[in-house]
Protein backbone atom coordinates (compact mmCIF):
# COMPACT_ATOMS: atom_id res chain seq x y z
CA UNK A 1 0.00 0.00 0.00
CA UNK A 2 2.75 2.00 -0.69
CA UNK A 3 2.23 3.18 -4.64
CA UNK A 4 -0.73 5.96 -3.31
CA UNK A 5 2.60 7.73 -2.00
CA UNK A 6 5.06 6.96 -4.59
CA UNK A 7 5.23 10.79 -4.72
CA UNK A 8 6.87 11.33 -1.59
CA UNK A 9 8.64 8.15 -1.18
CA UNK A 10 12.10 7.49 -2.33
CA UNK A 11 13.19 5.54 -5.90
CA UNK A 12 13.07 1.97 -4.45
CA UNK A 13 11.50 -1.54 -4.95
CA UNK A 14 8.68 -0.50 -3.36
CA UNK A 15 7.32 -4.42 -2.88
CA UNK A 16 10.90 -4.81 -1.33
CA UNK A 17 10.99 -2.03 0.99
CA UNK A 18 7.46 -3.16 2.31
CA UNK A 19 8.69 -5.82 3.05
CA UNK A 20 11.68 -4.60 4.86
CA UNK A 21 9.53 -2.31 6.80
CA UNK A 22 7.04 -4.70 7.88
CA UNK A 23 9.48 -7.04 9.27
CA UNK A 24 11.40 -4.53 10.63
CA UNK A 25 8.65 -3.31 12.27
CA UNK A 26 7.32 -6.98 13.88
CA UNK A 27 10.64 -8.08 15.02
CA UNK A 28 10.73 -4.48 17.20
CA UNK A 29 7.09 -4.90 18.83
CA UNK A 30 8.14 -9.05 19.22
CA UNK A 31 11.44 -7.74 20.99
CA UNK A 32 9.36 -4.68 23.04
CA UNK A 33 7.06 -7.77 24.69
CA UNK A 34 9.50 -10.30 25.18
CA UNK A 35 12.30 -7.99 25.96
CA UNK A 36 10.74 -4.58 27.30
CA UNK A 37 6.96 -4.92 27.69
CA UNK A 38 7.13 -1.74 29.66
CA UNK A 39 7.98 0.70 26.63
CA UNK A 40 4.70 -0.91 24.70
CA UNK A 41 3.16 1.80 27.41
CA UNK A 42 5.59 4.42 27.17
CA UNK A 43 4.19 7.23 25.04
CA UNK A 44 6.40 7.41 22.25
CA UNK A 45 7.05 4.44 21.38
CA UNK A 46 4.38 4.14 18.27
CA UNK A 47 6.01 7.85 16.99
CA UNK A 48 9.22 6.08 17.26
CA UNK A 49 7.74 3.03 15.23
CA UNK A 50 6.72 5.93 13.02
CA UNK A 51 9.63 8.11 12.73
CA UNK A 52 11.62 4.50 11.77
CA UNK A 53 9.80 3.79 8.91
CA UNK A 54 9.25 7.44 7.55
CA UNK A 55 12.79 8.04 7.47
CA UNK A 56 13.17 4.62 5.84
CA UNK A 57 11.07 5.17 3.07
CA UNK A 58 10.69 9.66 2.29
CA UNK A 59 12.34 10.92 -0.09
CA UNK A 60 15.01 13.72 0.51
CA UNK A 61 13.14 16.73 1.38
CA UNK A 62 9.78 15.27 0.61
CA UNK A 63 7.38 16.87 3.36
CA UNK A 64 5.81 14.62 5.87
CA UNK A 65 1.54 14.24 5.61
Amino acid sequence: RLAPHAAALRETDLALAGFIVGRALEEVVHAAVVERPDVLEHPRFAEELTHLVVAYLRREGAAVA
